[in-house]
């Protein structure tokens, strides 16, 4: 299993959006082969999000999912 971890902290603005769209960005990256979980979080200064693997194709192109 592999996981990526990205931490939206300094934007409480970028986490709101996250929460509303968090159904969206769960399918963006639930259709990557190998997706296995996804998790948000809210935290003090922001958001943190866990997706999960099973190999590390699937985390980078999580990653290049995130990215664009």
């Amino acid at each position: 299993m592999f996981a990526t971890i990205r931490v939206y902290s300094g934007s409480s603005e970028l986490a709101d959006a996250l929460v509303e769209n968090e159904s969206e960005v769960k399918r963006l990256i639930g259709d990557i082969d190998g997706f296995k979980a996804y998790y948000l979080v809210r935290t003090a200064d922001g958001a943190a999000a866990v997706s999960v693997y099973e190999d590390q194709a699937g985390a980078t192109a999580s990653d290049e999912a995130a990215a664009a």
